[in-house]
């Protein structure tokens, strides 16, 4: 199946849309809930619902997830 001129500008214009949103402090992001903090960690609870999505977001230190 070859891709229309129509999808491939579709999708290239999503990423490109992707590309200019700002991405915000993790702390600043409202799924993420800050639920431990000492001088060595910070824990986060992360709850998405179905249908959900988290916004742009970065993470300025190393992180596990589980």
């Amino acid at each position: 199946m070859k891709p229309t001129p129509f999808l491939l500008l579709l999708f290239a214009s999503s990423l490109c849309v992707a590309q200019n949103t700002p991405a915000v402090p993790i702390t600043k992001e409202p799924h993420h809930r800050l639920i431990l903090e000492n001088q060595y960690t910070r824990v986060f609870e992360l709850t998405v619902a179905p249908q959900e999505s988290t916004l742009m977001h970065r993470h300025d230190n190393d992180y596990v997830a589980v």
